[in-house]
């Protein structure tokens, strides 16, 4: 009897592990990325900085219904979904991918230099995606952070391109679709493979590194600041610009070795632009939160500076920790 049950067991273990093993190879993806150093002035002095960072092509995927298993963890009280619903999105497989159909995403940078919101058509211009002078992108968004010098990231968008497409044009058009600028992008794709649960498994920081590092600095400096937390300091100098690395001031991170600091929650990490910062032109400043736990106050706050180079973002200074204060833009 006792052998029966254990037989049975044992059964069910393989068959959650094949089970599980099968999902997991069904979320693995592969995104193909060009990077991008393209920066643009707008006519007008309409924004301080504006910059074409990268080009992504990603599978496109049927679209689909939702599956069961999310709808009925939706039913259930909310406070149970953040341990049930990442295991619902696992255990529910994505839909198809279209064959040789992609979703090209191109991503950039716009600071404006005021804590107005970023409204390319309230200024009277357009961005767009062509191909053989065709528009081909369906939508753009922005996200962004209203406060001066602040920040905004925008993503044109084109749904259904061919996998093999050879050349994209970048356009800013006037109300009367008057091309202002054109920039053209040719594709030269490294692929990045990724999960969808990258945030479940060990080692995901470094692959949403990998993923979104060229495109918004305060990945780099997030990275930059948990490696640091991990007494990973070898690793973490390889996101300083080299020719700064000798007069990198260390001592401004030394209350990760303290208790308060250790283990300590990050937060705000949004990037502010800087004319200049050391005799380096076009720095980004990003502002890292620390509190003990997300609900408690700010136990303190500093600011990592970057720079793009072809590398991607590199890390030039760090602020000195500013401890228990009034939070303030660099």
């Amino acid at each position: 009897m006792v052998k029966s049950v254990m037989r049975v067991l044992v059964g069910l273990v393989a068959l959650l592990f094949i089970v599980t093993f099968f999902c997991y190879i069904q979320h693995i993806d592969c995104r193909y990325r060009t990077k991008l150093n393209k920066k643009l002035e707008l006519p007008g002095g309409y924004a301080s900085y504006f910059e074409i960072r990268e080009m992504t092509l990603d599978n496109k995927r049927v679209e689909k219904e939702q599956p069961w298993l999310i709808k009925m963890v939706r039913k259930l009280p909310p406070q149970y979904y953040g341990v049930l619903m990442p295991a619902a999105f696992f255990y529910s497989l994505p839909s198809e991918r279209v064959p040789g159909k992609g979703v090209l995403t191109v991503r950039g940078i716009i600071v404006i230099g005021t804590n107005e919101a970023v409204d390319l058509r309230s200024r009277g211009y357009r961005i767009g995606l062509y191909c053989d002078g065709v528009l081909i992108s369906n939508s753009i968004s922005t996200t962004g952070n209203e406060e001066d010098d602040a920040v905004t990231f925008f993503s044109v968008r084109a749904n259904e391109v061919p996998l093999d497409i050879e050349e994209v044009q970048f356009r800013v058009l006037d109300q009367d679709f008057n091309v202002l600028r054109k920039v053209d992008l040719t594709p030269d794709w490294e692929a990045i493979h990724h999960n969808s649960f990258n945030y479940y498994i060990p080692g995901y920081r470094g692959i949403m590194q990998h993923l979104k590092g060229y495109y918004n600095p305060a990945e780099n400096a997030t990275h930059f600041i948990f490696l640091c937390c991990d007494n990973k300091y070898g690793e973490a100098e390889e996101f300083i610009l080299p020719q700064v690395r000798e007069d990198f001031p260390w001592k401004n991170l030394r209350h990760f070795h303290t208790a308060d600091f250790q283990q300590c929650v990050l937060y705000d990490r949004w990037p502010y632009y800087k004319k200049q910062h050391m005799g380096f032109k076009d720095v980004f400043a990003v502002r890292i939160g620390y509190k003990k736990h997300p609900d408690e106050k700010e136990l303190g706050h500093q600011y990592l500076y970057l720079i793009s180079t072809e590398k991607g973002w590199e890390i030039i200074d760090v602020s000195p920790l500013k401890v228990s204060g009034i939070p303030t833009k660099t």
